[in-house]
């Protein structure tokens, strides 16, 4: 199960810097119409809006792959509801499998795997800490990842540990899901991915029981 403690050394293992992504353009990403809304960039960001009721928009990057690697993009968030969600794609093999990592407009993160377009919890909604999100306000979100281990962080701040079933390289991507009737607009901005060597990486410590 996931272990919300945070060591020493958060981080361990971050070497070069593999990509600084301003979005500039969009050349390396999804973009244009599509069913449920529409994807583009402008002006330094990637903009996702979803126009239809309780459905959702992602965009994958062509490149880097990577299995080990630290990760941090803003999520700036616009009026939006308490259940309208945004997040952080990684180690995607293709649109339907990849894992994501989401923050809801009411506070809230979450895990999940998805397998053919199946989703599955890794760790379910929970309170974090360390960051505001909702109408006009952005957040730093993090992924750092070392073969199986996985450490989530906001705005700096550490949020949980957990291990994945799965390791292999894969792509980055964001999207953006309506918790409700309302369409949503959302953009994330300042991309930064770092390689990570596995071989300076100490496990996290087990929780001790009550504490």
């Amino acid at each position: 199960p996931p272990t919300a403690r945070p060591t020493a050394e958060l981080r361990p293992g971050q070497g070069e810097l593999l990509l600084q992504d301003d979005f500039a353009n969009g050349d390396d990403w999804q973009l244009g119409q599509f069913s449920t809304g529409k994807v583009s960039v402008n002006n330094g960001h990637i903009t996702l809006a979803v126009q239809s009721a309780r459905s959702g928009l992602q965009s994958l990057r062509s490149s880097p792959l990577a299995a080990n690697f630290s990760t941090e993009i803003d999520i700036n968030f616009n009026l939006c509801e308490p259940l309208d969600q945004a997040g952080l794609i990684f180690r995607a093999v293709d649109s339907a499998n990849f894992y994501r990592i989401m923050l809801r407009c009411d506070g809230s993160i979450r895990l999940e795997r998805v397998n053919n377009n199946t989703f599955s919890v890794l760790q379910d909604w929970t309170s974090g800490s360390g960051y505001v999100t909702g109408a006009l306000q952005t957040v730093r979100l993090g992924v750092w990842a070392a073969g199986s281990d996985l450490r989530i962080f906001a705005n700096g701040s550490y949020q949980f540990s957990t291990r994945l079933p799965l390791s292999a390289p894969g792509q980055f991507g964001v999207f953006v899901r309506t918790g409700g009737a309302q369409p949503v607009s959302m953009y994330f901005s300042n991309l930064s991915i770092y390689a990570v060597d596995p071989a300076q990486v100490t496990p996290m410590p087990t929780a001790t029981p009550g504490k």
